[in-house]
């Protein structure tokens, strides 16, 4: 049986975090953003998208340039779910930097997506 160790409880206590989605978790979201952990990160991600916080579009295209594939995965799903003016051009910044066929396929079909969703005020559902 495997034990539960510090970095286990850091992530079960962000998943209840995240399940929560209060405002006052901002502070503890963008410190798991720069977790060495690379199974917090994403968890700090999501958190701030659910939260709503209006730098949550800059800390996924960080997060998309610095993670592993699953944190590039959240952000580009983040960053479609999104769908606005500002989560675009992320987008599109992340496109022409890319270099990898499999991410640039990823990330024109989260600009397609996040396209024919059209133009919406920050955070509408």
């Amino acid at each position: 049986m495997r034990t539960v160790t510090d970095e286990d409880m850091r992530m079960f206590a962000l998943l209840a975090l995240e399940q929560l989605a209060l405002p006052q978790s901002r502070a503890t979201f963008l410190d798991a953003l720069s977790d060495e952990n690379d199974t917090v990160r994403p968890i700090g991600l999501r958190g701030l998208f659910l939260i709503r916080d209006p730098q949550a579009i800059c800390a996924a295209e960080d997060a998309y340039r610095t993670g592993n594939t699953v944190t590039k995965q959240v952000a580009l799903f983040c960053l479609n779910r999104t769908a606005t003016d500002d989560t675009i051009g992320s987008l599109q910044r992340l496109l022409d930097a890319e270099q990898s066929w499999r991410w640039r396929r990823a990330i024109k079909k989260a600009l397609r997506q996040a396209r024919s969703k059209g133009p919406r005020p920050i955070w509408d559902k």
